[in-house]
């Protein structure tokens, strides 16, 4: 149990460990002595800091990606800086992590040394703020706001980084550069932050290996709550996720208490809960002293209870992002609402049933996210902009899901630079003309998912990341697919029908990740040819498959082979790979299976 800060949280956890004599252990971690006296029957064990040695090796592998230093001329300033640290592992890598983004100038490591000596004679928890600041105080003028907003996270937090970078967007820090999105953008902050040893990866993606999810040290968090409360950063919300639940007593902010004095008006609020009162939300004393300068309340829509549409009370306002966690009324986005959202950039309902959106979306020029469980996305409205003058999101990006898509010049022409589209039909639908051949006009579309459609799809050929669920393509038909030429992830779960597959020589060419998901494939013959770069094959409820063939294992890249709920045939020769690949010196490629026969078909 890492980084106890009290003994009731001990005591809350202890009566589901007895000591049953086993002679089990349970480590427990705290900075707090008298804690770690109070816990066990031995005595504490106190973590030293890192020696000379230790702390030097640390330096260097932050610094230059070694453990010695590569320039000679900045060793006697680095030891220096090194000693400044007192032995300190998170001190050495944050000015580390600044050093390594410098251009190993000896004036700027000069300076860096000079600062850091100056610390030399203050207490610890002065000195260990004051190393942590240098490296705040030498980021770029626009990283600083995104690291500051990392206060707005609970202790401890793991942090989806597409959320954190869609809420870095929402809050007007990322500013367009270079003609690039400002999703990518964001990713390059996030990366160099993550350089600079500012924030630390939790969790990667095992298909893309891209990063998931991140996290920032407690030490880290609370300088960022302390320089924003000297800046004045961040004092009106523009941003909020609200959970819509009973909210008697329970700040809506941070879901601690607050009484009924302690009430007071938010700043563009998504959702104002319902048992509140429309003029004054439940809001904690903390809450109340961060959001002190907050002056007027912006209403978006109250809700009498979940699944209820009571009220509606609109004002022109600055938001920029709705997400409402829960399911509510499929009219909720109503066109009077949209008309005032006027600066909204994400909207954002992932557990909501069927919505349909009014053609008031199409007057939203600034929408680059919308995201629903199911959302029927209306056609433009003519009515006012003349037959040839349609409004185009030119801004939007993500799309999912689609319900029951209809696929038509003005809908197309009005997306022309999205790069996530998911598209979902109802089964009443598959009869209908729901033809997804036109879905090739999309030309900067990278990631595309399609559920429950028997019709010929389009493919646009910057598809990079494509997921078919329910779709039933012959084998014969992935030759349209393998012919993409970026294509690098491919799913198929209970699409692809057929006994066989005879991939082509040439297909497939990118193809990192392949993940096939029920099917009735029977004899699959294919080389290290027909996927030269796959790094990882995953194979799940196929009864029929015969065996992996031989070949698949020659490919130098391929680093997994998964299998579960398949025959004893295709495990065998999964295996059968591996000792192969073992036998000429291949210690990369892993084998995992397995077998799980109370999997549901969805």
């Amino acid at each position: 149990m890492d980084d106890i800060w009290t003994l009731q949280a001990w005591y809350d956890l202890r009566r589901f460990f007895p000591d049953n004599g086993n002679g089990s252990r349970i480590i427990v971690t705290t900075r707090l002595s008298q804690v770690a006296a109070s816990l066990g029957s031995h005595d504490p064990y106190p973590m030293t800091f890192l020696d000379t040695n230790t702390s030097w090796s640390l330096f260097c592998q932050t610094v230059f990606g070694e453990e010695n230093c590569s320039h000679p001329e900045l060793e006697q300033m680095g030891r220096g800086i090194v000693r400044n640290c007192r032995g300190l592992p998170l001190q050495i890598a944050v000015i580390g992590g600044l050093l390594a983004k410098s251009g190993m100038t000896t004036e700027y490591w000069e300076s860096i040394a000079e600062n850091v000596s100056a610390f030399g004679n203050s207490s610890d928890g002065e000195h260990c703020l004051n190393i942590l600041l240098l490296s705040y105080n030498n980021l770029p003028i626009y990283l600083k706001p995104c690291f500051l907003y990392m206060k707005t996270f609970g202790e401890d937090a793991n942090i989806k980084v597409s959320k954190l970078i869609r809420l870095w967007v929402d809050e007007g820090f990322i500013k367009i550069k270079n003609d690039k999105r400002l999703e990518e953008l964001g990713k390059e902050y996030l990366k160099d932050l993550l350089d600079r040893n500012l924030l630390f990866v939790r969790e990667t993606n095992e298909i893309t290996g891209e990063l998931e999810k991140c996290g920032i040290h407690d030490l880290l968090r609370d300088l960022c709550i302390s320089v924003s409360k000297k800046e004045d950063f961040l004092c009106s919300p523009r941003v909020k996720d609200i959970n819509i639940r009973y909210w008697d007593g329970v700040c809506f902010l941070c879901g601690g208490s607050a009484v009924e004095e302690e009430r007071r008006n938010l700043l563009a609020l998504d959702v104002i809960p319902p048992s509140a009162s429309q003029e004054n939300p439940p809001v904690c004393g903390d809450c109340k002293v961060t959001y002190s300068r907050t002056k007027g309340l912006r209403l978006v829509m109250a809700i009498e209870k979940v699944g209820i549409a009571h009220d509606t009370r609109v004002q022109h306002t600055k938001l920029r992002c709705v997400r409402v966690k829960y399911d509510f009324y499929p009219n909720f986005i109503a066109p009077s609402i949209l008309h005032f959202l006027w600066n909204l950039q994400s909207l954002i309902f992932p557990h909501s049933s069927s919505v349909v959106l009014p053609s008031e979306i199409w007057h939203m020029p600034q929408l680059r996210i919308i995201e629903f469980k199911a959302v029927v996305l209306s056609k433009p409205s003519l009515a006012h902009a003349g037959e040839k003058d349609i409004f185009i999101l030119k801004n939007l990006h993500t799309l999912r899901f689609a319900m029951n898509f209809e696929l038509t010049d003005e809908i197309l022409g009005g997306i022309p630079n999205l790069k996530v589209l998911g598209i979902t039909y109802d089964k009443r639908m598959r009869e209908l003309d729901t033809c997804l051949c036109n879905l090739d006009r999309l030309q900067k579309l990278e990631t595309l998912i399609v559920q429950n459609t028997l019709q010929n799809i389009g493919f646009p050929k910057s598809l990079k990341f494509l997921l078919l669920w329910k779709c039933r393509i012959p084998w014969s038909g992935m030759s349209v697919v393998g012919s993409l030429p970026y294509l690098e992830v491919l799913l198929l779960c209970y699409t692809a029908e057929g006994s066989e597959w005879n991939p082509t020589e040439g297909e497939f060419f990118r193809l990192k990740t392949l993940w096939i998901v029920g099917s009735d494939l029977v004899a699959w013959r294919a080389d290290r040819y027909h996927y030269p770069v796959l790094e990882m094959l995953r194979l799940e409820k196929l009864p029929s498959l015969e065996e992996i063939p031989s070949g698949v294992g020659d490919i130098p890249t391929l680093r997994e082979i998964y299998l579960k709920n398949c025959t004893e045939s295709a495990v065998d020769s999964a295996y059968q790979i591996l000792e192969e690949q073992q036998s000429v010196g291949n210690d990369i490629l892993e084998v995992d299976v397995y077998d799980d026969s109370d999997d549901s078909d969805d």
